[in-house]
């Protein structure tokens, strides 16, 4: 077994604590290897729970899906907290094509005409503020850690689930691929002002030089 391998993003490296961090992490791999690499569900989280008692104070478990084994976030001193997210179903690349796609896909929200859709959500994706690499079982879990968003997911709002399902198709349009699916969106409201996220991978089929600019981001976090 070899020790998890994490970089922080270069827009990030001054502002956070490798060695916090990288705390988490050997956390985080401890309940990847307890998983034996498969997803966790809210009965195997309970499990986890009763064995790392007094270590989980302060932090927050997250059933796991499709492609993510789970969900953990811990408090941090320079954002509220932090979500690391091991995936079982995807590659390092599409980690990093996420990265990528974040700045874009605002950029590309405000050209779209939301009214009379959304007229009044303000989007937010969550900052990648690190990638990782757990090795465990001869496989590879990649692992992102981000910003942890507020908020509910809108499974409970059907206007609102139609409302993304029409905004995906238009996203789709401009070469931007995310799951309408409702758990993939939350939504919570502070200060009278309306705040939806998108919390599952982005992808896209029009990122310019994508090879390069991977091949380059490789270089700064080596």
């Amino acid at each position: 077994m070899c020790p998890p391998t994490f970089s922080i993003l270069p827009e990030f490296k001054n502002n956070y604590s490798y060695y916090a961090l990288q705390k988490n992490l050997e956390l985080v791999e401890s309940v990847v290897q307890f998983s034996r690499g498969q997803f966790l569900n809210p009965e195997k989280i309970e499990i986890i729970k009763e064995k790392l008692g007094k270590k989980l104070i302060g932090t927050r478990f997250y059933p796991g899906g499709s492609s993510v084994l789970f969900g953990w976030s811990f408090p941090s001193e320079q954002v509220g907290r932090l979500m690391y997210k091991p995936y079982y179903s995807r590659h390092l690349t599409q980690l990093l094509i996420h990265y990528f796609c974040i700045n874009d896909f605002l950029s590309t929200l405000k050209k779209i005409n939301l009214e009379p859709e959304i007229p009044k959500y303000r989007f937010i994706t969550p900052k990648v503020i690190g990638i990782a690499k757990i090795e465990a079982f001869e496989r590879e879990f990649p692992t992102l850690i981000v910003e942890e968003v507020q908020g509910d997911t809108i499974q409970d709002d059907l206007q609102l689930i139609r409302t993304i399902s029409q905004l995906t198709k238009k996203l789709a349009k401009k070469g931007f691929i995310c799951d309408p699916y409702a758990a993939n969106w939350k939504y919570y409201t502070n200060e009278d002002k309306n705040h939806i996220s998108y919390i599952d991978l982005l992808s896209s089929n029009r990122l310019k030089n994508i090879n390069s600019r991977i091949a380059e981001l490789i270089k700064q976090l080596n």
